[in-house]
């Protein structure tokens, strides 16, 4: 089998790979011998390279990061390690601002990948596995990897995330409609698009439809944080357009209608300038000599690991989140309010209280989860089999049954991504996830004679476990006294 991972200048042909964390592995791996003595076949021109172009184009709103993550071809594992969203390999931080991501009501993915197929050159090498005959068979995964670069893929790849947030007082569903229609490609050529609606509706589309896309623009300006995250390989400058400016530097900014654009117009581009976007891997099984060789090894599988990955990316980057968010509330106590549950919730979750000591606390729990999800993906790389195994549990919580716990704004704030009060119930197992609901934590607080005690902040389908206190003594949580506590704070707040 042939996977792909996002190209690197730091990856030659034969090297070892791991395709699950997408790293190199020990080179000359494999060699290749036997060159042909026919020599390769001369460059083709400019026009047939765009003859010869594999376009692949998709664009539609994304809910979760792992959706970006899996269009664009990067590693969760790879993610979750950096702490970001992005190709590693082109050099720079994260493509993705997760906060940003997060905060935003909408995200509009736009992908385009742009393949040259380069004339086949049959029987010109032989591909030859080296083993190192010193070295002992459980070693061989990590030296060797799983599979080994074979080949490069040409061509050029075009990604941009539009992330839309709301201004307070804007319905949710009417502003949905009309990001959907500012989304819509323009009939007209760029240049009447930027003259105005007169001048923008002579193309091949219907007048009325560019009036409608263009008006629903300037409106989507009006009501609402429109971020644009751009990142591209190949078709150098061309990718803009230049009667829009004179290429990068000609002064023209990201936004809706170029990035439509430069994705409309990145195949020519690619066209006259590609690079290398992509190692192809092919696994050890494939080579007569790797099976002729090493008879007892067996290259580990992760082809049963991309859902549970993404389950994981997405708690990482939850609970990251929820450190943002946990320290605006320190900063600012007074713009949030307790979290409101049914009183069935109440026996299943216990609310985060708005003191310094529980949300500091708070903020120690989330960074402990995203160190478990790191220690997880190690061991997921070392055993594959636990991602698919029925009773194996992620050794974290939900990361949505945490925020459900959390404080929210109050009305009339921004909303940040964290939403309204919450409307909990049930068997208090995360709606994203079922799997993650059957772990306990432990936040640690102090009452008000200054003793430590422990609050048991997880739930899980069997309820509440007892807790050990600093004494070792175990303990059942009660919620009585905090929710008289809870009703005379609110009754303050009210009369000042």
């Amino acid at each position: 089998m042939t996977s792909y991972a996002p190209y690197s200048n730091a990856m030659r042909l034969g090297q070892g790979f791991n395709s699950y964390a997408q790293t190199i592995c020990i080179d000359n791996a494999v060699v290749f011998d036997g060159v042909s003595k026919n020599p390769p076949p001369p460059p083709a021109a400019p026009e047939d390279d765009a003859q010869k172009q594999v376009v692949t184009y998709s664009a539609g709103f994304v809910d979760k990061l792992s959706d970006v993550v899996e269009a664009t071809n990067l590693s969760p594992s790879t993610s979750i390690k950096s702490g970001s969203i992005g190709n590693s390999g082109k050099g720079g931080g994260g493509f993705i601002d997760c906060d940003k991501f997060k905060e935003a009501h909408l995200n509009y993915l736009v992908h385009a990948k742009v393949t040259v197929q380069s004339s086949p050159q049959s029987g010109t090498e032989t591909p030859r596995f080296q083993r190192i005959k010193s070295l002992p068979p459980h070693l061989f995964h990590r030296t060797f990897g799983d599979c080994f670069i074979s080949g490069f893929l040409s061509g050029g790849e075009f990604s941009a995330l539009v992330s839309f947030r709301f201004l307070p007082g804007v319905d949710l569903t009417l502003g949905r409609k009309l990001a959907m229609a500012a989304l819509t490609p323009l009939g007209g050529d760029a240049a009447g698009e930027e003259a105005g609606e007169g001048a923008g509706v002579g193309g091949v589309g219907g007048v009325g439809a560019d009036v409608h896309v263009l008006r629903a623009r300037r409106e989507l300006a009006t009501k609402a944080e429109v971020s644009v995250t751009v990142s591209w390989s190949g078709g150098g400058q061309r990718v803009f357009s230049p009667a829009a400016g004179s290429g990068a530097g000609g002064g023209e900014q990201w936004d809706i209608s170029s990035v439509m654009r430069a994705a409309a117009r990145f195949p020519s581009a690619v066209a006259s300038c590609p690079q290398r976007i992509a190692a192809v891997l092919t696994r050890y099984t494939t080579l007569r000599s790797f099976v002729e060789q090493m008879p007892a090894v067996v290259p580990l599988d992760y082809d049963n690991t991309v859902l549970y990955s993404g389950d994981l990316l997405d708690a990482y980057m939850e609970y990251k989140h929820l450190v943002k968010q946990l320290n605006l509330m320190l900063e600012t106590p007074h713009l949030y309010a307790e979290t409101q549950l049914l009183d069935e919730s109440r026996e299943e979750i216990k609310p985060i209280r708005l003191q310094l000591s529980e949300l500091d606390d708070a903020k120690t729990y989330c960074r402990q989860q995203m160190l478990r999800i790191v220690k997880e993906v190690d061991n997921i790389a070392k055993n594959p089999e636990l991602a698919c195994d029925e009773e194996h549990l992620p050794p974290f919580m939900s990361a949505e049954l945490f925020k459900a716990m959390m404080p929210v704004l109050r009305h009339g704030g921004m909303d940040g991504g964290l939403g309204g009060h919450m409307r909990i119930g049930g068997s208090g197992r995360s709606g994203r996830s079922s799997r993650g609901s059957g772990v306990e934590g432990r936040l640690g607080k102090r009452d008000d004679d200054g003793e430590e005690e422990g609050v048991l902040v997880a739930a899980s389908s069997r309820g509440y476990e007892e807790y050990s206190d600093g004494d070792g003594e175990g303990r059942a949580l009660t919620e009585v006294g905090h929710e008289q506590e809870h009703g005379q704070e609110h009754e303050q707040e009210e009369e000042l």
